[in-house]
This record gives C-alpha cells, sequence and structure tokens, in this order.
C-alpha cells in the first residue's frame, strides 16, 4: 500500500494542532487511552508485524499498533492522555528553551522556535556569511514578549543585540555580500511594478537552515513571525527592499512559503507591514493600521530625527505549510538587506508547531 493511502485515514480524521514543545491541542485520536492511561494495545497483534506501517512494530517499541497516529515516529501531543510517541510517558511534551536567551548558536535558535525533538529536528546550521552579530535568542523585544516558551529566536541584516537603545537606522553594516536565493533555484517574486526586481547579490545576509523530519502523526507545520525594517518609509519600492524569506526545501522543489496575497515577500511593500505611520508618499505607504506604540522598545519605533518613527514592523504573522508524515526537509529562515548594507531589517521566529490538519498549500495570515 503506498504511503498516500496508508495515511488516508489519518488525514480524514486528524485536524487539531500538535504542539513541537508544550502547546495543548486536546486531540483524542483514534489510539484513545481507553481508561487504561495511554498504555499498550497490542495484546492480540503480532509483536513482529508494523500492522499500522508506522515504521515500527510492538517488538519495536509500538505502543499502540492500531494506528499510524501514535508511535515512535509520532510527536507527543499535551492533553489528550495518549503515550502519542511511546516513550512511556503521557503528555510529557515542554517547552526546551529554558536558559537559552543571549545564545547565538543554531541549536539555541532552534530551541527558541519551538524544535524541541531530537527525532524530528536533525540538524541545525547558518548559512552564508551570517554574522554572529546578526542572530540572538531573546525574552523579549521592546514590549514584544516570546509567544512559545521562555525564547525566540532573532535574525538581523544588522545588530541583533535586541538593546532598546540601538538605532536601525543608520545601523550596522557587517560589509558581507552574498548571493540571492533568487540567484538559484527559488523562484523570484512576480514583477508587481514596485521594487526592481529579484537582486542577484544582496548584503549583511543572515540564514538559519534547520534539517527537519517529518512526523508521522503531522501533516503540516506552523509558525510565526514578526517582520521589522528601517527602509519604511523613504524606500518603499525601490532598489533597498529589504526581505525576509522563508524556504522550504524537500529535495526536489525548493519553495517561498511566506509571502502576501499577491505571492510577494515579506518587505516593506506588501500589505501586511501595517505597524507603522501613513505617509502620503506612495500608496504602498498607507497600510498602517496600528499605532507604532505597539513595538515600542524595538529601536524600529524611535524618532528618526524628522518627527517620524524610524521604521514599522508587520506585527505577527502565522504561516502554516503542508508536509508529507516522514518526509525529509530544509526549513530556511532569510534576512538581507538590499542595495547596500545600511538601515537594518529583522525578524522574530517562534511558536513551531507540528499540525495534523490539512492545508492545501503555503499560507500566511496577519
Amino acid at each position: 500500500m503506498n504511503r498516500s493511502l496508508r495515511f488516508l485515514s489519518l488525514f480524514l480524521t486528524s485536524a487539531l494542532v500538535l504542539a513541537a514543545c508544550g502547546t495543548d491541542s486536546g486531540r483524542h485520536g483514534p489510539g484513545g487511552d481507553n481508561g487504561d492511561g495511554g498504555t499498550s494495545k497490542n495484546q492480540n497483534l503480532d509483536p513482529n508485524v508494523d500492522a499500522d506501517g508506522d515504521g515500527y512494530s510492538p517488538a519495536q517499541g509500538d505502543c499502540d499498533d492500531t494506528t499510524p497516529l501514535v508511535g515512535p515516529n509520532s510527536v507527543e501531543v499535551n492533553g489528550n492522555g495518549i503515550d502519542d510517541d511511546c516513550n512511556g510517558q503521557i503528555d510529557d511534551a515542554a517547552p526546551c528553551d529554558t536558559g537559552v536567551a543571549g545564545q547565538k548558536t543554531a541549536d539555541a535558535l532552534a530551541k527558541a522556535i519551538g524544535f524541541c525533538w531530537p527525532k524530528f529536528l536533525t540538524g541545525s546550521k547558518f548559512n552564508g556569511p551570517s554574522d554572529p552579530g546578526g542572530r540572538n535568542t531573546l525574552t523579549k523585544f521592546g514590549v514584544l514578549p516570546a509567544l512559545e516558551g521562555a525564547a525566540m529566536a532573532y535574525i538581523s541584516s544588522g545588530d541583533a543585540s535586541g538593546a532598546s537603545s540601538y538605532l536601525p537606522q543608520e545601523g550596522t553594516d557587517f560589509q558581507n555580500t552574498y548571493q540571492s536565493p533568487y540567484a538559484g533555484t527559488i523562484k523570484a517574486p512576480p514583477a508587481n511594478g514596485c521594487g526592481m526586481g529579484a537582486p542577484t547579490s544582496v548584503n549583511d545576509y543572515t540564514e538559519l537552515e534547520l534539517d527537519l523530519t517529518v512526523p508521522y502523526n503531522a501533516n503540516s507545520f506552523s509558525f510565526q513571525s514578526q517582520f521589522f525594517s528601517a527602509e519604511y518609509p523613504e524606500w518603499v519600492c525601490s532598489e533597498f527592499n529589504d526581505r525576509f524569506l522563508v524556504i522550504l526545501d524537500d529535495g526536489q522543489n525548493p519553495q517561498q512559503i511566506e509571502y502576501d496575497t499577491h505571492m510577494n515577500p515579506v518587505t516593506v511593500n506588501n500589505s501586511f507591514f501595517s505597524i507603522c505611520q501613513n505617509s502620503s508618499s506612495k500608496p504602498q505607504t498607507q497600510h498602517c493600521t496600528m499605532p507604532i506604540s505597539a513595538i515600542m522598545g524595538t529601536g524600529y519605533d524611535k524618532d528618526d530625527g524628522g518627527g517620524e518613527p524610524i521604521g514599522g514592523s508587520t506585527g505577527w504573522l502565522t504561516t502554516t505549510v503542508p508536509v508529507v508524515p516522514g518526509d525529509h526537509l530544509k526549513l530556511r529562515f532569510i534576512v538581507f538587506d538590499e542595495g547596500d548594507g545600511i538601515l537594518d531589517s529583522s525578524a522574530l521566529i517562534d511558536n513551531f508547531q507540528w499540525q495534523t490538519g490539512m492545508v492545501a498549500a503555503p499560507v500566511t495570515i496577519q
């Protein structure tokens, strides 16, 4: 039986969220505890046969071989009373980012985002120049606290210290250039008359790459991010449109997975950029619906010397992406300066969750 058919029942019955680290989905799916506290349900099964096709037989540690939702290749779901991952403990998913604040390693940033299961995070690293000054793990950024656990990842094209005294305009120039992701296999955004098209090289490049294996009880994942830029409003629709890209690579078809309804990446040009002060200079500078006080203490809220805020933000965005159980993926978070190396842009990333629910394509909502 092929994998898509094997997981058909999973697709039809699964609609609730699994947390990678400590969130409570409340799902009561197949293989529930039936009052036995989540103990093994393999009494009438051959212990050497993988009856549910999840890669493990009862003899190999599958504590419920009647459903692929439960087994060593699944992720734990808090609150459902089931030992989902068959490790002998029930509802034991917990945040893993306590104490990582201030650490700049790829592993620390991964934990701060919410990747707490080593079986499903098989590698983490930085690509390109990725100056250490452009990455950090923060408990809060200005008035913005971590959404999940004790910390969140912060990547920047400038100083990522998170200090409220820092001024992202003029910002920090790391004085490095790197090949643009669009110079490879990533499809360039559509030409919409705004900006100068996709660049071939970029500046102050920071990239975090994570190697993932999809749990057998997950059909999608989600995460939250927030983009900040000091390019607003002066350089909207120009060659200086710094970008925040999130790219998913399944080994065959790498694709951008965070974009607006017009398939544009996250920049100061799109309608997501809404925590700011409206300007009459261009149509793309009139999407501000939230006061700049919503990002107080980030530096992007400070006066630029001319009576206007230094920049603005998208607010928190939630991106949900379809996956296939058991697949191996690379997830890349990238921020860079475009056109020059000054006027910083940055992104917070937090609250990664594996999900059982299905989506047809990547979608980002505000």
